[in-house]
């Protein structure tokens, strides 16, 4: 598993990574795939998002058999979950449940 930490945005080009990290312990990845499963979907609709300052994670999980999954992880505002190849479509919703994001948090202390 690679995560990649992105500061607050301020425009184009996007910033790079302020830091990356990579972690193989497999009881540290299971227990963040058991975190994103076990997220609530995106609520539909519009919805007030504050303090969004464009932070955000990108987690990739690679398995053995070559191929991986990619999430982009909004750290501030709305704390939508999603694929990165559509980091404004979420899908699940870190915001209801802080266990993920601090498990993210912690990868990078």
């Amino acid at each position: 598993m690679t995560v990649a930490r992105y500061g607050p945005t301020a425009g184009f080009p996007p910033l790079p990574p302020e830091k990356v990290v990579t972690n193989t312990r497999a009881a540290t990845v299971a227990r963040l795939v058991r975190d994103v499963n076990n997220l609530p979907a995106f609520p539909q609709g519009t919805i007030h998002c504050p303090f969004d300052d464009g932070s955000y994670y990108q987690v990739q999980f690679s398995y053995a058999d070559g191929g991986g999954r990619t999430f982009h992880v909004e750290r501030r505002g709305c704390q939508g979950v999603g694929p990165a190849e559509q980091p404004q479509h979420s899908v699940a919703w870190s915001a209801t449940d802080p266990r993920f994001l601090n498990d993210l948090d912690a990868l990078f202390e």
